[in-house]
C-alpha cells in the first residue's frame, strides 16, 4: 500500500522552472526537447527520507517511481545521486529515452499545473485529485452534520490546533475545485 507521506503528489516542472507544458520552447505534449535529446522534466517534492531509501541503487529508485503510474517508462536523467538537490526543494530529473513520442508525465491540476499522483492501496491507476477532494470534503461534511459540537470545537481558531489546517484546506478547495469540476465536465462531454 502506498503511503502518501512517503510518496506525495509531485509537481512536474521543466528545467526553466515553469510547470511542464508552459515553457516557450516546447514540443508535443508540452515537453522540452533540447537539440534532439530526450525530453526531461523535473519532479519537485520528493521527501528527502524517501529519496535516501530509494537512491541506494538504480532498481530501488525505479521501484519508487513505480508508485507513480504516469511516470511509467520515465527514467532518471543520470544516476540519481548526482541529481539530488535537498535545498531549497527536493528536485529530481527524469527523461523519456524511448523512440516513440513521450507521454505526458502527469495529470493537469487546477488547469495549469502538471502533477504526478501516486496510486493508493491496491489501485492500478493514480488517485484522481477530484475524487481525493470529494472524499476529504465528504468526511468533513459528515463531521459537521452528525457531530456538530465536535466540528465546532475543531474549527474554533482560539482553542483548536486543527482549526488553522482546516481553514487552509477549505481555502485550497475553493481554488482547486472549480478547475477540477470544469475538467471533469469537459472530459465527460468529449
Amino acid at each position: 500500500m502506498t503511503d502518501l507521506a512517503e510518496y506525495p503528489a509531485l509537481e512536474i516542472i521543466d528545467e526553466t522552472g515553469f510547470p511542464a507544458g508552459l515553457s516557450q520552447t516546447t514540443e508535443a505534449n508540452g515537453l522540452r526537447r533540447a537539440n534532439g535529446s530526450a525530453p526531461t522534466v523535473l519532479l519537485n517534492g520528493f521527501p528527502q527520507e524517501t529519496y535516501k531509501r530509494c537512491s541506494s541503487d538504480y532498481s530501488s529508485f525505479l521501484a519508487c517511481l513505480d508508485h507513480y503510474p504516469s511516470l511509467t517508462g520515465w527514467l532518471p536523467a543520470t544516476p540519481p545521486s548526482s541529481l539530488w538537490k535537498p535545498v531549497p526543494t527536493n528536485v529530481l530529473a527524469v527523461s523519456w529515452n524511448h523512440p516513440d513520442e513521450a507521454p505526458q508525465p502527469g495529470i493537469r491540476y487546477r488547469g495549469w499545473d502538471l502533477i504526478a499522483v501516486p496510486r493508493v492501496g491496491a489501485m492500478k491507476d493514480a488517485l484522481n485529485p477530484f475524487i481525493a477532494w470529494w472524499a476529504v470534503l465528504f468526511a468533513l461534511s459528515m463531521m459537521a452534520r452528525y457531530e456538530p459540537s465536535n466540528w465546532a470545537g475543531m474549527i474554533s481558531i482560539d482553542s483548536s490546533s486543527d482549526a488553522n489546517a482546516i481553514e487552509n484546506l477549505l481555502d485550497q478547495a475553493l481554488g482547486a475545485l472549480p478547475h477540477l469540476i470544469l475538467e471533469a465536465i469537459d472530459v465527460s462531454a468529449s
